[in-house]
């Protein structure tokens, strides 16, 4: 086995999603002299995933336009990204990384592994699509534009923004779940039923109460008896965080992701994780919290970098999950209170909704004064204890527990509470 190293070992990352860029942007900031190395089983230069189920499936968007970074920043900022490398196996004892006959060498390493899309476990199951990469994005556009009809199965975020996309390129689109409405048990069943009359408007059939047995050559057949005829088939059921390589390395692991500290540390010496593989302490929550937005693992990838470099720090975010279904914006906070209302309705402008979480299903705020916020200002309440809010570009929305929150795609109102923000 060859030992690659072009002089000190350096930080090396696996993964080159939101978390493993973000590890590298945030190292690189704090340390301009050490190496950064950057292993990826991806053939592509990092890119985001959120476009690939709406712009880029719609035609609306080229792979260029998903790119995190250009060629030249990566040159000019001394970060090496080996592409179509997967790791084998790590030695945290001798520092080592080993990928196809290759060892690389770390001083510190940062493991962002992430997920990979679940298979429906169903006869016929291999013959569905998925959407995770760009390559299966690419695979789902082509296989769209010579398709009549589509079977989407699963009405997750990913199921539901796919179903839309495919629907709005003309293709009659079914989508396929057990729940009675989309996002019941996340959202509740308003919320559901609000997203299936969007889903509707584009002309996405939504088929409820049913489940997938067998997808055969024409079609895929329903756990009621019936069959629907179609020539594209996207499982959206789900993903497996991609652990076992850390686990083998002797590192804990928990719940199938890899347990690190708020600071991202791993039960390993300079060994940090970060994004949809990690299962990460929130000092905010008081516990750990797994997330698979990409957000969140871009705030964890932060940490991380800036541990391996020296200045450790705390994840602390509020956890969400952002949905651009259709144009539209909304964002709930995610540390493990119960969502109790959210409100989404078409205005002219975008999306509008009001979001409210609650401790123990009760409503723990109380309207004072109301307040409209432009994007990138940050508010406190005048008294220090109000919900703390960020209104960024994109209207992403960052609130402290039990926040109501009003979003647009334009302004975000929000009522104080009566806990201390972040």
């Amino acid at each position: 086995m060859g030992v690659q190293s072009a002089g000190p070992p350096g930080l090396v990352i696996i993964g080159s999603g939101p978390a493993g860029l973000s590890a590298a942007e945030s190292f690189r900031e704090r340390n301009r002299d050490d190496p950064v190395l950057m292993l990826t089983a991806n053939p592509a230069l990092p890119y985001q995933r959120p476009p690939l189920s709406k712009d880029f499936l719609r035609g609306a968007a080229e792979a260029g336009d998903a790119e995190l970074h250009p060629a030249e920043w990566f040159a000019d900022n001394a970060v090496e990204v080996v592409r179509s490398q997967p790791v084998d196996a790590i030695d945290v004892t001798q520092h080592l990384v080993m990928s196809r006959g290759s060892s690389y060498p770390y001083r510190w390493l940062v493991v962002t592994t992430g997920a990979l899309p679940s298979p429906i476990p169903v006869p016929g199951g291999d013959n569905a699509l998925q959407l995770r990469s760009l390559a299966d994005a690419t695979a789902l556009r082509e296989a769209a534009s010579g398709a009549d009809a589509a079977v989407v199965i699963g009405a997750g975020f990913i199921g539901c923004e796919a179903a839309a996309s495919l629907a709005m390129r003309g293709v009659a689109t079914t989508l396929v779940a057990p729940d009675p409405v989309p996002q019941a048990k996340r959202l509740g069943r308003e919320a559901g039923e609000r997203i299936t009359a969007l889903l509707t408007e584009v002309g996405v059939d939504y088929l409820a109460g049913v489940e997938v047995t067998e997808i055969g050559s024409r079609g895929v057949h329903l756990d009621n008896g019936t069959s629907i005829g179609c020539d594209l088939v996207l499982a959206a059921t789900g993903v497996a965080p991609q652990a076992d390589v850390a686990a083998q390395a002797g590192i804990s692991t928990r719940d199938g992701r890899i347990a690190v500290d708020a600071g991202m540390q791993t039960s390993a010496d300079n060994v940090w994780a970060a994004g949809d593989v990690a299962l990460a302490q929130n000092s905010l929550a008081g516990r750990r919290i797994a997330v698979e937005h990409w957000q969140d693992a871009i705030d964890q990838g932060v940490v991380a970098g800036a541990a391996a470099a020296g200045e450790p720090g705390e994840w602390d975010g509020v956890p969400g999950f952002l949905d651009n279904d259709r144009g539209s914006n909304a964002e709930v906070p995610r540390l493990g209170r119960r969502v109790r209302n959210l409100h989404p309705r078409r205005t002219r402008r975008g999306f509008h909704g009001v979001v409210r979480v609650g401790r123990r299903g009760r409503r723990r705020t109380h309207p004072q004064r109301r307040r409209r916020l432009r994007p990138g200002r940050r508010t406190h309440s005048s008294a220090g204890s109000g919900p703390a809010l960020v209104a960024t570009p994109g209207t992403r929305v960052r609130c402290a527990t039990d926040a109501p929150v009003a979003v647009s795609n334009t302004s975000i109102t929000t009522s104080e509470s009566r806990y201390r923000p972040r």
